[in-house]
């Protein structure tokens, strides 16, 4: 199982670095200013739902991607410009998301060999980029005709999701704003 959380914006919190562990605050140090506070409340919300699990972000070390490592879990995060959240899993996942109007461009067209429209654009980009996550890789060129494994991708808020495992996903929980939504 999957459970992916996601907050609007509105839900950034402000003086969360108290509440952080020193390796996220770390970690995130070097960011400009709005996505440090994204990051910072991301790694916030995931805190909190990691107390479920009995452990916390003290727990999280980083591989030189970024990419947050914990004990028995997998974590994925992202934001987009109106959306920030995590995937938390007992299996590899990878999890990205992004405005679908900002894929309102020709030379993406071009670049996806894309004729389908912006919202097809989006879900290569976003499976591309939650399959970097996946492995734990920057993103390059051969993520364009890498075929994920399993994956799932679903729009929410104008904004096109797109998980991926190395093993097939069969439920998907998603929470906006912590109440659970069905897509």
């Amino acid at each position: 199982m999957i459970e992916i959380y996601i907050y609007n914006l509105n839900y950034l919190v402000s003086d969360v670095d108290s509440k952080l562990s020193h390796n996220v605050l770390i970690h995130t140090e070097n960011y400009d200013n709005k996505r440090k506070q994204i990051s910072r409340s991301n790694y916030y919300y995931l805190n909190e739902k990691l107390k479920t699990f009995g452990t916390g972000t003290e727990k999280i070390t980083f591989m030189k991607t970024g990419k947050p490592i914990i004990d028995n879990l997998f974590i994925s995060i992202s934001h987009s410009n109106s959306l920030f959240g995590f995937a938390i899993s007992q299996e590899n996942v990878g999890l990205d998301f992004e405005e679908i109007s900002r894929f309102n461009d020709f030379r993406l067209k071009k670049r996806f060999n894309e004729d389908n429209g912006i919202e097809a654009i989006a879900t290569k980009w976003t499976i591309m980029e939650a399959m970097a996550k996946l492995d734990g890789s920057c993103l390059n060129k051969n993520f364009l005709t890498k075929k994920p494994k399993y994956s799932k991708n679903f729009v929410l808020q104008d904004n096109m999701i797109s998980v991926v495992s190395d093993k097939e996903i069969s439920l998907v929980n998603i929470y906006l704003n912590d109440k659970k939504i069905l897509i």
